[in-house]
């Protein structure tokens, strides 16, 4: 069927939201049991009410990065347990009415752990890495630099919920973006750098908008032309529209 075949693969956007509600029913039924492995104990301790950022710099502190996201999936955990159970008679049920009308928490409640376990991750092979043997000075810092945005943009894209628990104030939601749009600033002259690190050529890449003279849409409309579908019988809008458009000089903006 289409829901068998369907609803388990990834959208274009990268989302799986079969994988969020399994994860969240993992989070709840933690929650429930008062059971937490090493990525979960922050369900079963106590947050701080309010963070004590004070500047836009606190934002680099991956200490009050995590807590934050912390205390916004612990709310929001709580929060959704209570509403399945208020619309389920008392019990926390995975399937049926009240499950399913709190899928959009649940899932936002599988996206701000999965946030919480990849940066800290990040933090703690940084400083599995700080010996000199390991990398220089230099790049320490830089990664450090880049691992201080990361934190600051997975916080900001979850911010409403932070503010929702109470745990950081709309001051302190302005201080984080300031910081981000601080951050950039300091991590552009190694933007380059970070993503040439990771290795891939051309050939892997096979993109032909990645290209270092900055003809990117030349490049694109060459490749749609090479492509091996134009081999194919037109399509009902090749000859009147599209060739035209295509094939004229490009070289003069209307602009």
């Amino acid at each position: 069927t289409l829901y068998t075949y369907y609803v388990q693969n990834c959208t274009w956007e990268g989302d799986n939201n079969v994988m969020y509600l399994q994860m969240a029913r993992y989070l709840l039924k933690s929650l429930a049991q008062m059971q937490f492995s090493d990525a979960t104990t922050y369900l079963g301790r106590n947050h701080p009410v309010q963070s004590t950022v004070r500047k836009p710099e606190d934002w680099g502190d991956s200490k009050n990065v995590l807590d934050a996201l912390e205390a916004a999936a612990y709310f929001l955990a709580r929060r959704t347990k209570d509403k399945i159970e208020s619309l389920a008679a008392g019990a926390l049920v995975f399937e049926g009415d009240a499950w399913n009308q709190s899928t959009v928490d649940l899932i936002r409640l599988a996206q701000i752990h999965c946030r919480i376990f990849i940066h800290g991750t990040f933090v703690q092979q940084i400083e599995n890495v700080r010996s000199p043997k390991h990398l220089s000075r230099s790049s320490m810092e830089a990664l450090h630099d880049l691992c201080r945005l990361h934190g600051a943009i997975i916080l900001h894209e979850v911010g409403t919920d932070a503010l929702d628990c109470g745990h950081m104030s709309p001051v302190q939601s302005i201080m984080l973006r300031d910081f981000i749009k601080e951050s950039t600033l300091i991590i552009r002259p190694n933007a380059i750098a970070f993503v040439d690190a990771l290795g891939y050529d051309d050939y892997v890449l096979n993109s032909a908008i990645g290209r270092k003279d900055g003809n990117v849409y030349e490049a694109l409309a060459r490749a749609a032309e090479d492509s091996p579908f134009n081999r194919t019988e037109e399509g009902p809008a090749w000859h009147p529209v599209l060739r035209h458009l295509l094939q004229q000089d490009r070289t003069i903006s209307k602009l």
